[in-house]
C-alpha cells in the first residue's frame, strides 16, 4: 500500500486498485471466496432442526410487519369553501384611484432598520467570522498540498533517477558520476500549476523560491529544496514546475532530469552565455555514445545550451533526459544579475 510513508490517498488509491485487480482477475480467489461463503451460509441456515439456536439463523428472518388499524375513509369529506375578500388582513383601504397608500411611518421605521441591520455590531462580527474561517480552509489546503506533493518527490524522485540511469547505463552511458542538476515536475492544469506554487511559495521551512518566469508562453517556477532528495547515486535540490502549454495534455508528474556534464578536458566554462567551449564539450559527449538517439534542438541557445535524449521508462512513460555544462541555481543567478 506505499509503505510508511505513503498518504492516506496513496494507500486508499493502491488498496482499490488491488481489490479491483483481484475482482476482475484473480478468478481462483473469487471462487475460493464464494464457495467459502456458501458453506457459511449453509452452516448457519436451520433446516429442521429444532434444537438449534435460533439466534444463529443465516440469513437473519426480519420481523413481521405489524398490522396497523387504518382510519375509516368511508365517509366522504367536506369540502369548505373559500371566500375571497378583496381586502387582505393587514392592508390599507384603497384610496384615489386604487392606490395603496403607505403610512410614512411605516417607511421611517423600515429604513431606520436596515440601516441597524448594515451596521450592527452582529453583522460586523459574522463578516468577520466568515473571513477568518476563509483563511483557515486556505491555509489547511495549501498544507495538503505540500504534504502531498513532499510525499510524492520523496518517494518517486529517486525511483525516478535511479531507472534512467539503468536505462543509460544499457546504452553504455554510466551518469552516477554526474551531477543531477535537477528533475522537473509537471502539471496537468494551469489550476493545480497556480494552487501548488501558492503553496510552496509559503512554506517557507520547505523550499524556497529561485525565480518565477515566462518562458515559451507560459510561468515556470524553480525552488530551491531545503532539506534535498537522496537517491543511490546523487542528490536532487532543486525542482522545475512548468504550467502546462496550452493544447498540450499530460498527466501531472516527473518529466525529466538534468545532468552537469563535464568534458574530457575538465575545462568549465565561466558563464551560461552559448560559446565555442560549450558546443565542443556537448559535441563530445555526443561522439562518446553514439548509441543514443540525440535531440540537438536546444544545442543553439543563447544561454545553457543542452543535448537530450529520450528513454522511456516502466513507470514513468516516456521521459526526457537532458545535459548542459551549468547548473540551473547558477543560470537563475546569472539571469537575475544581467537583469539588475
Amino acid at each position: 500500500t506505499g509503505g510508511v510513508k505513503a498518504t492516506v490517498s496513496t494507500r486508499i488509491a493502491n488498496a482499490k486498485t488491488s481489490l479491483k485487480y483481484c475482482i476482475e482477475k484473480d478468478v481462483l480467489a473469487v471462487e475460493l471466496f464464494r464457495n467459502e461463503l456458501e458453506g457459511m451460509v449453509g452452516e448457519r441456515t436451520i433446516q429442521g432442526d429444532s434444537d438449534a439456536d435460533v439466534n444463529n439463523i443465516w440469513p437473519p428472518k426480519r420481523p413481521a410487519p405489524k398490522e396497523t388499524e387504518k382510519p375509516n375513509v368511508d365517509e366522504t369529506p367536506v369540502r369548505r369553501r373559500r371566500i375571497r375578500n378583496a381586502t387582505r388582513l393587514g392592508d390599507k383601504p384603497k384610496v384615489d384611484g386604487g392606490e395603496t397608500t403607505k403610512s410614512s411611518d411605516k417607511m421611517q421605521q423600515e429604513d431606520l432598520s436596515s440601516a441597524q441591520d448594515a451596521g450592527s455590531p452582529t453583522a460586523s462580527s459574522s463578516n468577520k467570522n466568515a473571513a477568518k474561517n476563509k483563511k483557515k480552509r486556505e491555509k489547511e489546503k495549501r498544507k495538503k498540498i505540500i504534504m502531498n506533493f513532499m510525499s510524492n518527490l520523496s518517494e518517486r524522485v529517486p525511483v525516478f533517477v535511479q531507472s534512467i540511469q539503468a536505462r543509460l547505463f544499457a546504452n553504455e552511458m554510466d551518469v552516477k558520476n554526474l551531477d543531477a542538476d535537477h528533475v522537473c515536475w509537471r502539471t496537468e492544469t494551469v489550476e493545480e500549476y497556480t494552487d501548488l506554487v501558492a503553496a510552496l511559495r509559503a512554506a517557507v521551512d520547505a523550499c524556497t523560491l529561485l525565480v518565477e518566469s515566462n518562458v515559451g508562453g507560459r510561468p515556470i517556477a524553480t525552488f530551491q529544496l531545503t532539506e534535498p532528495i537522496q537517491c543511490e547515486h546523487h542528490t536532487i535540490g532543486v525542482i522545475e514546475i512548468p504550467a502546462p502549454k496550452d493544447g498540450s495534455v499530460y498527466k501531472s508528474g516527473l518529466e525529466h532530469v538534468e545532468f552537469v556534464i563535464a568534458g574530457d578536458s575538465c575545462e568549465q566554462p565561466s558563464s551560461p552565455v552559448n560559446n565555442a567551449l560549450h558546443q565542443s564539450q556537448l559535441s563530445d559527449l555526443m561522439q562518446n555514445y553514439p548509441r543514443l538517439e540525440w535531440n540537438e534542438k536546444a544545442k543553439d541557445k543563447e544561454v545553457n545550451p543542452d543535448v537530450s535524449v529520450k528513454v522511456e521508462l516502466e513507470d514513468f512513460g516516456i521521459c526526457s533526459v537532458k545535459f548542459h555544462l551549468i547548473s540551473l541555481a547558477d543560470v537563475i543567478k546569472f539571469e537575475l544579475s544581467e537583469r539588475s
